[in-house]
């Protein structure tokens, strides 16, 4: 019980999240997890999935945190990026296919 307070006390991003769970899921979470990212990632998937104990501790000891951080990927900022330089370069092409064509035009 003092763990339980010691650890969702001081976290604002913890403590909302403290009535979305049973308290024998909190008691596997607080057991197997030292990271309160881990933590906070294992109490919305809870609920969000509705795991039970056994699926939740199941989880945690397969390590889909881990696995969850390693699938994110940054092809979003990176497809941006990306088209945002094509764009930049047509544009340069279609300047100079117009100074091209204006000098030829003489």
């Amino acid at each position: 019980m003092a763990q339980f307070y010691n650890e969702y006390n001081d976290n604002p991003n913890l403590q909302p999240l403290v009535g979305e769970i049973s308290w024998t899921k909190h008691i596997a979470i607080l057991s197997k997890c030292k990271d309160q990212q881990e933590r906070k990632f294992y109490i919305q998937a809870t609920k969000k999935f509705g795991w039970t104990k056994d699926v939740l501790i199941n989880q945690i000891e397969n390590k889909s945190f881990e696995s969850y951080l390693l699938n994110q990927t940054n092809w979003d900022r990176n497809n941006k990026i990306i088209t945002k330089k094509i764009q930049t370069t047509t544009a340069k092409c279609k300047r100079n296919r117009r100074k091209i064509k204006h000098i030829f035009q003489r």
